[in-house]
């Protein structure tokens, strides 16, 4: 456990005591997710942009900037997009496995509902 301690230590020390780095990266992989699904991204995601957080419109822009995301809404991806999506599915994935390692399916799936409730009980 130890090893643990120090890795996420090192990362919150590197990134000048905060995580807060990964948030733009994970809002840019919820949009390539949910416009890869077809899904519209405003009514996916609306519970996970926050006020002071990067915004819809500037990962939409980067995306796009990176040549990942085409189209003015609905959003599709290009084959780069594609592309990227795929490597970072993947290591989402791993992630994702690494982080439920010992975790039954119930217990998940008791923990999403409970975190949906609560995003749920802070929107007005």
């Amino acid at each position: 456990m130890a090893g643990k301690s120090v890795a996420v230590r090192e990362i919150r020390d590197e990134e000048a005591g905060s995580l807060a780095f990964v948030l733009p990266l994970l809002r840019h992989w919820q949009v390539l997710n949910v416009v890869r699904s077809g899904a519209d991204i405003t009514d996916e995601l609306r519970p996970f942009w926050t006020a002071g957080a990067i915004t819809q419109e500037e990962v939409i822009a980067d995306l796009a900037a990176r040549g990942w995301l085409t189209g003015d809404g609905p959003y599709q991806l290009t084959p780069d997009g594609e592309v990227a999506y795929a490597g970072i599915a993947d290591q989402v994935h791993r992630s994702r496995a690494a982080i439920t390692r010992g975790v039954s399916e119930d217990e998940y799936a008791t923990a999403v509902r409970t975190l949906r409730r609560m995003v749920e009980n802070l929107e007005p």
